[in-house]
């Protein structure tokens, strides 16, 4: 199941820096061929024409949420990562979100979720996590209950790394995940 050769993707984790910081999450449109009806972060395949990674990922946000040329700022990178499937290699980006809340500009957009970040933070609400044995010891897997939907795998151990970052910048730590058994991705990826 796992491609040997990912192509190229970037996304962006925009986040609005407001009274009460939030990020912005999309959820894809059921009729998408990939990682259909799955909430994710903006952002898509780095195309030939684009510049680079930060170029691809500002472009597809622009079209899917309406990002206008003054509405993202890049703040920084996180950690490149794979989809359980192969398929991608994704390069996220953080990026101040200025102006009013993106809408869906795209029909790859079905809805937008705000995560208001300070709770996680500060053990007002938790997220949950399931653990795979390897070889180096048990490895953490978090997601995020939203409501009734789930952010989980390659987009949650993104926001799961922004907010490390945002809790290590404040002298904080951030609090153990709620263990669970149960994966979140509801058999989707099981051979």
């Amino acid at each position: 199941m796992l491609g040997r050769d990912p192509k190229p993707a970037a996304v962006v984790l925009p986040v609005s820096f407001g009274s009460t910081p939030r990020v912005y999450v999309v959820e894809r449109a059921d009729t998408m061929r990939d990682h259909a009806g799955e909430l994710a972060f903006p952002g898509g395949k780095v195309e030939p024409d684009d510049a680079d990674d930060w170029s691809a990922a500002r472009r597809e946000t622009m079209e899917e949420v309406g990002a206008q040329p003054n509405t993202l700022t890049k703040l920084g990178c996180l950690n490149p990562i794979s989809v359980i499937t192969g398929k991608y290699e994704i390069s996220p980006f953080v990026a101040n979100w200025r102006g009013p809340p993106p809408r869906a500009t795209s029909t790859e957009v079905a809805d937008i979720h705000e995560v208001e970040l300070a709770p996680y933070v500060y053990g007002d609400r938790t997220f949950c996590a399931v653990y795979f044995p390897t070889e180096r010891g048990e490895q953490m897997m978090p997601h995020f209950r939203l409501g009734d939907r789930v952010l989980y795998g390659a987009s949650a151990v993104m926001l799961y790394e922004l907010l490390e970052k945002i809790s290590r910048g404040l002298g904080r730590t951030l609090p153990e995940p709620v263990r669970e058994t149960e994966l979140p991705w509801l058999g989707r990826y099981d051979s």
